[in-house]
């Protein structure tokens, strides 16, 4: 993802830079790692506190196959940034070099959006209607072909996080300190709005965020899903 398209991190988690715990961190040369301080939170999340959780969708077996878009968008790389309407009306078209596996995944991220099945996709969508879906075509080697399956892209962006209560990790390099990268101890804020089933967390693209209502509606369908709980990113069944 270019720079532009990179969200800056909002005030209250830049304040971690001036944090005292933080005062000493000096660059140490060009040839020694990067100095780095873990902040840990006074008042950490608690397992099971947050409404939401993050989807992890299960990667396909053979996830390292060949997978050719053919007919692939300028710019594909920023589609979590912008959305899938930067596809345009050509629909999305797919070769991936193996034979069809007998038994498909439900959802796997590609292009950092979603590839998801119609129960996915009909699930999500009825808990969200602002969830966008395009249709795709993907062929395998033999001829065989995702029946169904959608590009699924949650591109409604909230900032999520509660940085003061969430391990954060900074770094000194040639010139400043920086916020590196999250701990695995992350608290969500308490005022989210609690009609939310799903989003992006706004600061950190990557993360879809679904609640514990969809993720169970989900599990109930008989998809396979996986998700973590954002205090600890471990994974959670949800019932």
């Amino acid at each position: 993802m270019s720079e532009e398209l990179i969200p800056q991190l909002p005030p209250e988690a830049l304040e971690l830079l001036d944090d005292p715990r933080t005062a000493d961190l000096k660059y140490q040369g060009p040839n020694l790692p990067r100095a780095r301080r873990l902040l840990k939170p006074a008042d950490p999340p608690a397992v099971g506190e947050s409404r939401y959780l993050i989807f992890s969708p299960l990667m396909p077996d053979s996830s390292d196959a060949r997978v050719e878009w053919l007919n692939e968008v300028q710019h594909a790389y920023a589609l979590a940034a912008r959305g899938l309407t930067m596809l345009g009306a050509e629909r999305p078209r797919f070769r991936e070099a193996r034979n069809k596996p007998k038994v498909l995944p439900d959802a796997w991220f590609y292009m950092g959006v979603m590839i998801a099945s119609p129960g996915v996709a009909a699930i999500m969508t009825r808990f969200d209607p602002a969830i966008q879906t395009v249709p795709i075509d993907w062929v395998f080697a033999d001829g065989g072909k995702l029946a169904g399956y959608v590009f699924l892209d949650v591109h409604r962006a909230v900032p999520a996080y509660d940085y003061r209560r969430t391990e954060v990790i900074v770094e000194h390099d040639a010139t400043h300190k920086f916020i590196s990268r999250l701990g695995m101890m992350r608290a969500l804020k308490r005022d989210l709005d609690p009609n939310l089933h799903a989003f992006r967390e706004a600061f950190k693209l990557s993360e879809i965020f679904v609640s514990r209502e969809l993720a169970a509606a989900l599990l109930a369908a008989g998809l396979k899903m996986d998700f973590l709980d954002p205090a600890t990113m471990s994974s959670v069944t949800t019932g």
